[in-house]
């Protein structure tokens, strides 16, 4: 369930930005977000990352 939990994540609740944030914590080019959407304010970015993590995505 890790990785639906990650899935969940990046799509549902931070959509695009948490898509373009996500590449961009493992290392891929995830480019700038395009308006209207906002990139992911600094607590938003740590619940992603708690998110990967978690799934073990990331370390």
């Amino acid at each position: 369930m890790p990785l639906i939990d990650a899935n969940y994540a990046i799509t549902s609740r931070f959509n695009v930005p948490g898509l373009k944030a996500a590449m961009d914590m493992l290392g891929y080019y995830g480019g700038p977000v395009r308006s209207p959407m906002l990139p992911l304010t600094d607590e938003e970015k740590a619940a992603l990352r708690k998110t990967l993590v978690k799934a073990g995505i990331m370390k």
